[in-house]
């Protein structure tokens, strides 16, 4: 798909779509209780990144937060997390901390499935997602005045 195809809201809906099931699957294999996930993202920018939240055990109460699109899929706790702005601040500042440590030769346990050969590409690509996030999460424009 190219990019001005992501102008068309009935696109965006499909991908929003999409992503939606991803999340579903990506928090199945990894969180054994969770509950709903949110019908559309708490924010996203179109085919880059869309952030839901999905509730925990308790209904109505957000429980984590999830971060997929052309981005690696990561979730959090929401426990510490107030809202979608600070969701997005938060895997940001993980992104940018795991990048650190594969620049210097560490080995994070959260990357203990990409092979070695792939961590400098990973890392190049972590710091700039996460600037990209902040650089989202700081826009006022961006954001509702009542987020998620």
């Amino acid at each position: 798909m190219r990019h001005s195809d992501f102008e068309n809201p009935d696109v965006v809906e499909r991908w929003c779509g999409e992503q939606r099931a991803h999340v579903e699957n990506f928090l199945r294999e990894r969180v054994e209780a969770h509950g709903p996930i949110a019908a559309s993202p708490a924010w996203h920018a179109a085919p880059y990144l869309a952030l839901w939240s999905a509730e925990g055990e308790k209904a109505g109460k957000i429980a984590w937060w999830v971060v997929c699109g052309n981005v690696p899929t990561d979730f959090v706790s929401a426990k510490f997390v107030k809202d979608a702005r600070e969701a997005l601040q938060t895997f940001a500042a993980r992104w940018q901390r795991l990048a650190a440590a594969i620049r210097r030769r560490e080995d994070p346990p959260e990357l203990a499935a990409v092979p070695p050969g792939d961590r400098p590409q990973l890392a190049k690509l972590l710091a700039e997602h996460a600037d990209l996030m902040l650089r989202a999460a700081a826009d006022d424009s961006a954001w509702s005045e009542d987020p998620v």
